[in-house]
């Protein structure tokens, strides 16, 4: 059981520096974009900045979701799941969960197999 504890810890401890480093990214995305909108008027525009800051934004959603999820901060639609006794909340949600880790397997899945090469042979 304290070993079951401990491993909350880290887990829960890896998802918030996983959003302080998304938040550090915000941050840097906006400072660099800035400082190439400054630059590109006098005359010396700092190239990387554009590329660099559209891959952050591609990142700061998966690295802030999961400690967004713990924290049940996602936008969801709760107007049927307030009027139902907390223990059919409880169930609603577990499927809601069972449906999401589903789809989730589905998604890896299809994405291991377009990375996977194809097996050679001489037909």
């Amino acid at each position: 059981m304290k070993a079951l504890t401990r491993l909350n810890r880290v887990f829960d401890g890896i998802l918030v520096a996983s959003a302080f480093f998304s938040c550090f990214l915000l941050t840097f995305a906006l400072l660099s974009v800035n400082a190439e909108i400054l630059m590109r008027y006098l005359g010396r525009p700092i190239i990387w900045a554009t590329e660099v800051s559209e891959y952050i934004l591609l990142y700061i959603g998966f690295l802030a979701a999961a400690w967004v999820l713990k924290r049940e901060g996602h936008v969801k639609m709760d107007l049927v799941i307030k009027r139902l006794k907390p223990g059919a909340q409880a169930m609603f949600n577990l499927i809601i969960s069972v449906v999401g880790v589903i789809t989730f397997a589905f998604v890896v899945f299809f994405i291991i197999s377009y990375l996977l090469p194809e097996p050679s042979g001489i037909w």
